[in-house]
């Protein structure tokens, strides 16, 4: 597959994650009732966002041509990915939180998309 397919798929799976994370971010601010399907979609995008992430994370590492050795900020960001991740936890458990874990998913996605175009670490 060509590298812009990649780029766009990342793209999407970082719409899919950051989507999913917001609306688990109102929901739990709303303190919304009997709404288990909603919720349960806000889920699975967030899940497949990160799922489609990291295959075209890989994708496009492949492409560049650093699949013999990653480098560091490729690893950085896999750390800032899982962390992502984890963050849907966190919104389940805690909802009152909301404002303070979307603030902390704001910052992580802004460091990730530091990391892809600074590249530091290498």
């Amino acid at each position: 597959m060509p590298y812009e397919f990649y780029k766009v798929l990342h793209l999407v799976g970082l719409f899919l994650t950051l989507s999913g994370l917001v609306a688990l971010a109102v929901h739990g601010g709303l303190k919304a009732e009997n709404s288990g399907n909603l919720k349960k979609w806000c889920f699975i995008g967030h899940g497949l966002g990160i799922l489609i992430l990291l295959v075209s994370g890989f994708g496009l590492a492949a492409r560049l041509n650093y699949m013999g050795a990653l480098p560091s900020w490729i690893y950085l960001k896999l750390g800032i990915w899982v962390l992502v991740g984890g963050l849907a936890a966190f919104l389940k458990r805690v909802p009152r939180l909301a404002q303070v874990w979307f603030a902390v998913a704001f910052a992580l996605f802004t460091l990730a998309a530091f990391v892809a175009v600074t590249k530091p670490l290498n």
